[in-house]
């Protein structure tokens, strides 16, 4: 059994690397997003689509509003994995991974 455990290291070792990876793609894209909503995205609206400030301004606040949401909601299929029994560690990283996939849809 020994002999074996180099191994399971190395695999650990993988999937923390994956999952740090992950984490920093979080972070990166919800910089990138958000200098688009806050910069690029309103004066699309006003000066592209015709759109009054004011509705604008709402339709930017959206998102923001929406990710706050999605912030505090996140908790709620993390305590039902960890009730279920499932590690720490997925219970806290399956919404993310959920909510990245879910992000996609606006691309396609």
């Amino acid at each position: 059994m020994v002999r074996h455990q180099p191994i399971a290291q190395a695999a650990n070792a993988h999937w923390n690397l994956f999952w740090l990876i992950l984490h920093q793609h979080d972070h990166v894209c919800s910089n990138t997003i958000t200098t688009f909503f806050i910069t690029w995205f309103p004066i699309y609206l006003v000066q592209a689509r015709h759109m009054s400030i004011l509705k604008g301004g709402f339709a930017v606040a959206l998102p923001a509003l929406c990710g706050s949401i999605r912030g505090v909601l996140g908790g709620v299929p993390s305590d039902a994995l960890l009730r279920g029994g499932r590690s720490l560690t997925f219970a806290r990283k399956a919404p993310i991974v959920a909510g990245m996939l879910l992000s996609v849809t606006i691309i396609v």
